[in-house]
């Protein structure tokens, strides 16, 4: 009876421990759902505009005022730790994307980063 109970216990932790999992979401915004290599076709130095980055990003998160200003500023952060088995998996996304436009509303310089 003991080794039923213990072999019922030992399943039953096995199979919540991979179900457990933190995820925060609540900094995370559009460039999350693009890989660098997407940005990077879909946004081009020298030919994409204001608009084009609008229709695919949306606002950016600073400036408020963006019709205005040259530099936009989009960043998105989430954090993914779940554990699968007693095995840590850290799957935590931190991206930063910097546009500045020249006067005529065209992309002139692009930084990406993602950690």
């Amino acid at each position: 009876m003991k080794i039923k109970y213990f072999l019922l216990l030992a399943l039953s932790t096995i199979a919540l421990s991979g179900c457990i999992a933190n995820v925060d979401k609540t900094r995370m915004s559009d460039l999350n759902n693009y890989s660098e290599k997407v940005i990077r076709d879909s946004i081009v130095v020298g030919k994409s505009t204001k608009k084009d980055v609008l229709l695919l990003l949306g606002a950016p998160l600073t400036p408020k005022d963006f019709k205005t200003v040259n530099t936009w500023i989009y960043a998105s952060k989430v954090v993914d730790r779940r554990l699968y088995f007693f095995i840590p998996v850290f799957r935590d996304r931190d991206q930063l994307l910097l546009l500045q436009f020249n006067d005529a509303g065209v992309v002139s310089k692009m930084d990406y980063t993602e950690k």
